[in-house]
């Protein structure tokens, strides 16, 4: 249902960014306004997607062929209608965001070994004490060095800045980090997790999470807004529009907690 009502906002927005000519002033004003509401629920499943992948790789190159079909559509028609396109589609921006939290993972979880130690199982007590071995084990899968993994976690990270700026991706970097907070929050520990299975497949509403996600959203969103001021010929209601996209938090959050849990963890 939140995918729908996603793809809702986003109709009504392309409808008034379309359609202007043909509508009022105020009409174009709240079709607009509402369209803010459908980027940051997107962003949310793209964050989602990539906790729930296996092949991150293969989600990303995925996500690159969406990218590409559709800006061989959309050059295509606006070639048609005789209109001018500026950038490339969000799906590019989607497709960087999995570089940018892969970037992210690298950085975060490269110091986050720990040392387990195995001691073999004796049926009497030893004559001696038995040895221990110590091994290294890496619970998130990335065996790097520290300071390899960060060196090529903020190359990644930069690359999917700096790319997103060149090729003008919808959102840009305002659009990655988006993607990136959700992914930094949806991963936080909450006290009503009882396991990680539980947390993937049925995911609890938390009110912490919904507060990170609000703050820290806020920030960003004011940041670009101050940003987006302090450029000549900059339009203030543009600048500030985009802060509305803060009140999909609670719809995205609060849809969380009306999913009905799969039978198999009923039991």
């Amino acid at each position: 249902m939140l995918k729908l009502w996603a793809v809702i906002f986003m109709t009504l927005d392309h409808i008034g960014a379309y359609l202007q000519p043909f509508m009022s002033e105020q009409l174009y004003m709240l079709l607009r306004a509402v369209g803010r509401l459908a980027f940051p629920i997107f962003a949310y499943h793209v964050a989602r997607g990539y906790s729930l992948t296996r092949n991150p790789a293969r989600y990303f190159f995925r996500l690159l062929i969406f990218a590409f079909s559709g800006e061989v559509l959309i050059r295509y028609g606006y070639s048609i209608a005789n209109l001018k396109i500026q950038g490339t589609n969000v799906m590019f921006t989607f497709a960087l965001a999995i570089v940018m939290i892969t970037g992210y993972r690298l950085i975060w979880n490269c110091g986050r070994d720990m040392i387990a130690s195995l001691r073999p199982i004796t049926t009497g007590p030893p004559a001696m004490p038995p040895p221990r071995y110590d091994v290294r084990v890496n619970v998130f899968g990335i065996n790097l060095d520290c300071r390899t993994g960060t060196i090529i976690g903020v190359g990644l990270m930069l690359a999917a800045m700096v790319l997103a700026s060149v090729i003008r991706s919808d959102y840009d970097i305002y659009g990655l980090l988006t993607v990136l907070i959700f992914y930094i929050v949806l991963n936080l520990p909450a006290p009503n997790y009882q396991h990680e299975d539980s947390r993937k497949l049925h995911p609890a509403h938390d009110p912490l999470h919904e507060q990170q996600a609000f703050w820290l959203l806020l920030v960003l969103n004011v940041m670009f807004s101050l940003g987006n001021l302090s450029q000549t010929g900059a339009s203030l209601f543009w600048s500030l529009l985009q802060n509305l996209s803060l009140l999909a938090v609670p719809i995205i959050f609060h849809s969380r907690q009306q999913r009905k849990r799969p039978r198999s963890l009923q039991k």
